[in-house]
């Protein structure tokens, strides 16, 4: 029998090439995933590493609006926590990366003194494991940054439960240097009455616990109050009680506070509602709830009408801002539109 050399050969030549195409397939396999593998775990890295600059911008920014002089310039507020911000953002942002990333960069400025950046940059060098067998270097560089952003808030922040006509808003605005009386009862100052209201404010719809009074006094209602018109807020019904509002009445005398002023009052008891059409700041120079009173250096006890008033606080001007005006373009410090209060984002 005779056996066909040259199939055999043939067949032998295409095993070979098979086999050279298998391993040229197999290389190329290799580096494809070696490279997915390399630029994954970047991608990886580089998303934690931006986690970290996004936390520790945020929490310095937060810091500053929360605890930054409500009365400090822009340029104030950057001097003063340009030191101080640094251990913070490296805080949260040893929370949210990995060991090998680091701050590489952090900066506060001050932009048109309208709003405060915190500018945080973060480094880290992503290994390779086999992306230097092909020739790729050892490791990928990686840089994210973050801003945040400081400025005066669009709601109002730290409001006194109590309420002004815009009557008399108007007349103690246009005699800015006198003081005013601010009578707390349930009659109709030329903005509507509601019975059973005593000019004292509910922020929060709730059941009116004296306790929650004299918090919101003392250290003025914590919740926000939005400046988008129209803006209603429930009265609180009763009169105020004395005994339980001296210590906290008191404390306010030749402070600076903020109070709503509302252009309509209606409904009654625990229906009544104010429609707020701004807010004005106050110096409060005195006060009498019933058989209670306090007086401050800015009392003019020759004000006080007789008979005297069961209930008012007498106050003097320091500033206002209707409703709606409290926008961007506002800078901080300016007591016109920025009421203390900041608002804290990322911008990028």
């Amino acid at each position: 029998m005779r056996v066909s050399l040259t199939r055999l050969s043939w067949r032998g030549r295409e095993h070979g090439a098979a086999a050279i195409i298998v391993a040229m397939s197999t290389t190329v396999v290799i580096g494809f995933l070696a490279f997915v593998t390399d630029f994954g775990m970047a991608y990886t890295n580089k998303r934690g590493l931006q986690n970290g600059a996004d936390a520790a911008a945020l929490a310095v920014a937060q810091e500053i609006a929360v605890n930054g002089a409500p009365t400090a310039t822009c340029s104030q507020l950057e001097a003063t926590w340009q030191g101080p911000g640094q251990p913070i953002a490296a805080e949260y942002f040893a929370r949210n990366h990995s060991a090998e990333a680091t701050i590489s960069g952090f900066d506060l400025a001050c932009v048109d003194g309208k709003q405060l950046t915190v500018s945080v940059d973060a480094s880290q060098e992503s290994p390779t494991f086999f992306g230097g067998v092909f020739g790729a270097g050892d490791d990928i560089a990686l840089v994210q940054s973050a801003i945040a952003v400081v400025a005066p808030a669009k709601t109002v922040l730290g409001l006194r439960p109590f309420a002004m006509c815009l009557g008399l808003a108007q007349t103690v605005i246009g005699s800015p240097a006198s003081n005013h009386m601010l009578v707390l009862d349930n009659a109709d100052f030329g903005c509507g009455g509601a019975s059973g209201n005593w000019g004292m404010i509910d922020f929060n719809g709730g059941s009116n616990p004296t306790s929650e009074s004299v918090d919101w006094i003392d250290n003025g209602y914590s919740g926000p109050i939005s400046t988008a018109p129209p803006v209603y807020i429930a009265g609180d019904p009763g009169a105020p009680s004395p005994g339980a509002l001296e210590g906290p009445m008191n404390s306010l005398l030749d402070d600076e506070i903020t109070i709503p002023v509302y252009d309509l009052l209606a409904g009654n008891g625990n229906n009544a509602t104010f429609r707020v059409m701004g807010f004005l700041s106050i110096k409060v120079c005195g006060w009498k709830f019933n058989n209670q009173q306090g007086q401050g250096a800015c009392f003019v006890s020759s004000l006080v009408p007789s008979p005297v008033p069961h209930d008012y606080m007498q106050v003097r001007y320091a500033g206002f801002v209707p409703i709606g005006d409290i926008s961007e373009a506002c800078t901080l410090s300016n007591t016109a539109c920025d009421l203390g209060t900041r608002l804290f984002k990322l911008a990028e």
